[in-house]
């Protein structure tokens, strides 16, 4: 009785002779997931065969055009009669939430000894089906004190939490969906380096707090502290817009992402701020207040008749950081990509001159031994050009390189194979701007026709499974930027 599975490609190539699928090109599964997770289960966790199993499954082909994304959008919803599929879901794979995933995975907080990560849980279901990968219960466990479910989020409370510190209350405290769907569609949606990734999850764990403290009807800890607790939410969220907003955007967020604060430090100024803002949602309206402060006539209105004691200002102010570490924090630092690209330039040209002379003093000090393993690796990676050069690792060698100051990069070794890859060229063209680079290769692509256009599509398929990689594990060989090259060669990028 089970639906199978429901996928889409651009494009299959069926043998004439056994009439089976040979390859397949783009190929999307949109619906089927409790499918492929209890096939995934039964293989990988019960050890059981999948030789006997057979289910249906239909593959939809459809070309790419500029309604392509719409399409694969509606197969999806219309074909799911069991589970409920929800807008945000198509948004998964969206590089900006791939980029939030990726700065998540790399910036753990180190307390008391133990490196605590703020999981990001892009696909919805994720925490619970990483945490059941762990394998034993003690695994599990240790993996549960490194990535705690206190403090793991949500797409949608990513969203939220930013429609907030953009001063749009209105637009956060509309349902999960739709405030998500507005977010998600923004043209300036916030850029993300380390520094706005610390400042809006050190905000995110400020609303939590705030709607703790705002309370529930019959809450024992926390009881309502406003008129209506069906607002809680709403006042809560107002309040903490109405933070950013008297704060100018000064509060020291990064105190709380770093968690060298206990949030409940703030309860105090939480709850004045909650009455007041409160106060004024029910003088705006007191009859629709809940539906009033979606619109944002109900906002201004907060904003512009909030009136704070100098004692609560006072307080506030040792909570604030200047002006100046305020636009530090804001400015568009080096993103990971740009630093990785740049450095893999400045170490790999004159075939690799930099790295073998780094390799050369780290053999002949004493006090440099302990980087001879990570080079010589990194060497035999380049020349093995199949192992990927990993961020990490890259960073372990900049590191390394700036205590060389007083040396002379001179040596005269080389890679087996000369490198003709210009990696700032490759970010510039392709990462830099993910986005206009795969809308303007699918228009290069679209004029084609019959078999060119299957084989360029293909193409374009590869770099997008190879970018994709790396914004996963921020790292690709050498092998594959010489792929990527080779393909923006063909396309005359």
């Amino acid at each position: 009785y089970n639906n199978g599975i429901s996928a889409t490609a651009s494009s299959i190539k069926i043998n004439a002779a056994t009439n089976k699928i040979e390859a397949i090109n783009d190929f999307q599964i949109v619906n089927g997931g409790q499918t492929t997770a209890t096939l995934y289960h039964t293989k990988k966790t019960f050890k059981k065969s999948l030789s006997q199993i057979y289910l249906q499954v239909k593959i939809t082909v459809l070309r790419k055009t500029d309604n392509y994304p719409a399409l694969i959008s509606n197969i999806s919803k219309f074909a799911n009669s069991q589970t409920a599929v929800k807008n945000s879901d198509f948004w998964t794979n969206d590089h900006y939430l791939l980029n939030v995933e990726k700065i998540s995975l790399g910036n753990p907080v180190q307390k008391d000894n133990t490196f605590i990560n703020y999981f990001f849980e892009r696909m919805a279901g994720q925490y619970k089906e990483t945490r059941a990968r762990q394998g034993t219960n003690n695994d599990i466990l240790a993996w549960e004190k490194q990535n705690p479910k206190g403090v793991s989020f949500t797409k949608i409370e990513l969203a939220r939490w930013f429609n907030a510190m953009s001063l749009r209350p209105d637009i956060s405290v509309s349902s999960a969906e739709k405030q998500f769907d507005i977010f998600m569609r923004r043209k300036d949606k916030p850029l993300i380096t380390k520094s706005s990734y610390k400042t809006i999850i050190g905000f995110g764990q400020l609303c939590n707090r705030a709607r703790k403290v705002c309370g529930k009807e019959g809450g024992r800890e926390f009881p309502s502290i406003i008129g209506d607790p069906n607002v809680g939410m709403a006042t809560s969220i107002y309040a903490m817009s109405y933070l950013e907003f008297i704060t100018k955007g000064r509060f020291d967020y990064h105190k709380i992402f770093d968690q060298k604060m206990d949030v409940s430090e703030l309860d105090g100024i939480l709850k004045i701020l909650i009455k007041k803002c409160w106060d004024r949602i029910y003088e705006f309206d007191d009859i629709y207040t809940r539906d009033k402060t979606k619109t944002e006539a109900c906002w201004r209105f907060v904003k512009d008749n909030v009136e704070l004691s100098q004692s609560t200002i006072d307080k506030l102010e040792q909570y604030l950081i200047s002006i100046k570490e305020r636009k530090k924090r804001e400015s568009i630092d080096v993103s990971d990509e740009e630093y990785y690209f740049r450095n893999l330039n400045f170490l790999l040209s004159n075939s690799g001159k930099v790295l073998f002379s780094m390799y050369d003093i780290a053999n002949s000090n004493t006090d440099y031994y302990k980087y001879r393993t990570l080079l010589k690796n990194t060497i035999e990676r380049i020349n093995n050009k199949s192992v990927e050069i990993t961020l990490r690792g890259l960073k372990d060698l900049i590191n390394f390189k700036d205590q060389l100051a007083d040396y002379d990069f001179k040596s005269a070794d080389k890679f087996q194979n000369k490198l003709n890859i210009d990696f700032v060229k490759l970010y510039d063209k392709v990462f830099k701007s993910r986005s206009d680079f795969f809308e303007n290769s699918e228009k290069i692509v679209e004029i084609k026709t019959g078999d060119d256009f299957e084989y360029h599509m293909t193409l374009l398929e590869e770099i997008k499974e190879l970018v994709n990689k790396f914004d996963l594990y921020p790292g690709l060989s050498i092998k594959d930027f010489e792929r990527i090259k080779q393909i923006l060669d063909i396309f005359k990028v």
